[in-house]
């Protein structure tokens, strides 16, 4: 998860460990003006809170890490 953090500190963006979301938390929240908000779970994560929040929250990104070579993204606008 610090890889992850540190690539997007260096891009310039704004993160947050464990920012709440509508249902529960996500690993990482990645901010930055003018840009879709983007929250990380790695590894693992509750498939009724992806889909609660997927179903209520607007405008961001759900992107998950299950391991090292394998990403799948939401994106809800």
């Amino acid at each position: 998860m610090e890889q992850i953090e540190d690539f997007f500190l260096r891009q310039g963006y704004k993160v947050i460990r464990e920012p709440i979301l509508h249902w529960g938390r996500a690993d990482l929240g990645i901010f930055k003006k003018n840009k879709q908000d983007l929250y990380i779970e790695v590894e693992t994560t509750s498939f009724f809170k992806l889909w609660m929040n997927l179903r209520i929250m607007e405008n961001f990104t759900f992107l998950i890490v299950p391991n090292d070579d394998k990403l799948i993204e939401f994106v809800k606008e």
